[in-house]
């Protein structure tokens, strides 16, 4: 169940942030702070808040369980310079989404993963559209290696419309743990490398692919009808345990890729509005609760 509870959270990550082993619930708030188009004086700011929560595991016959996993999030995009484009940009988008993860035994050595999602994005203006509607799933399988146990090597594929209409993208997946030591990646969405000096302090670094789609309504520009977000950060983070089961936890660096685009009916980018941004700062806090070492 240990190695179960940790991919699943990195498989729930493929779609947001990555999280820390044995976490079954989180509170976020992040901040990007204020960074400049390439094409103009306008800058943008980004805050958001987030949570989710894992449910406890369904046993589904012998081999099979199952999660649900809840999760929210709401974004807040400051335009300064009161340029003509950041009129025409959605201030605040929400994102709600409910994943169902399924896991199933191969042998000793293999186990299948699959998530499908539903996932709902809105401004939170326009009236509710089955466009606002972003259906999505991934599979993978894990094998751990004979010669070492600790590391485990995953494939798969996986389906969205977070970056263009109908993307498949296939997936490599690295776990490996020891007693100071912990790396998970789910490539190309994230990767992160913890140190454990003792039970109640964690360090490390990580990196995110943070995309999303939004239904844009019914804009003055009929051409765009989708917005699309793009955000990589990089970024160390600590975790203290503040009290048995719960813990605080502080990231902070830099957000190396931000993109607010427009796009058509067919989800292709609008002429003139693929708008990228500089690297900025970028920090994050919150609460986090983890499963204790005799529930995982």
């Amino acid at each position: 169940m240990k190695t179960n509870l940790i991919i699943l959270i990195f498989l729930f990550s493929l779609s947001g942030k990555s999280q820390e082993k044995n976490e079954f619930f989180s509170l976020n708030y992040s901040q990007a702070t204020p960074a400049k188009f390439n094409n103009s004086n306008s800058e943008m700011a980004i805050g958001s808040l987030d949570t989710y929560l894992i449910t406890p595991t369904i046993k589904l016959g012998n081999n099979m369980k199952m999660n649900n996993i809840l999760s929210y999030k709401f974004s807040e995009y400051d335009f300064s310079n009161n340029t003509n484009a950041s009129d025409e940009f959605k201030k605040q988008l929400t994102d709600a989404k409910w994943s169902a993860l399924f896991r199933y035994n191969l042998d000793e050595r293999r186990y299948l993963f699959i998530l499908p999602q539903i996932i709902y994005r809105s401004d939170l203006q326009s009236k509710l559209d089955s466009k606002d509607f972003f259906p999505a799933i991934s599979a993978i399988i894990y094998h751990s290696l004979k010669r070492n146990d600790k590391l485990k090597i995953g494939y798969g594929l996986s389906y969205s419309k977070d970056y263009f209409k109908n993307n498949i993208t296939p997936l490599l997946a690295i776990s490996y743990e020891s007693k100071r030591l912990r790396f998970e990646a789910i490539l190309p969405g994230n990767a992160q490398l913890t140190f454990l000096p003792n039970q109640n302090w964690e360090y490390g670094m990580l990196i995110n692919l943070e995309t999303a789609v939004y239904n844009a309504g019914s804009d003055s520009n009929t051409e765009a009808k989708y917005i699309r977000t793009i955000n990589i950060p990089l970024l160390l983070n600590v975790s203290k345990r503040i009290d048995g089961i719960l813990w605080l936890n502080a990231k902070a660096g830099v957000s190396l890729i931000k993109d607010y685009s427009m796009l058509d009916t067919h989800f292709d980018l609008v002429q003139n509005q693929n708008h990228n941004l500089n690297p900025s700062p970028y920090f994050s806090i919150g609460l986090s609760m983890r499963l204790k070492e005799n529930e995982k």
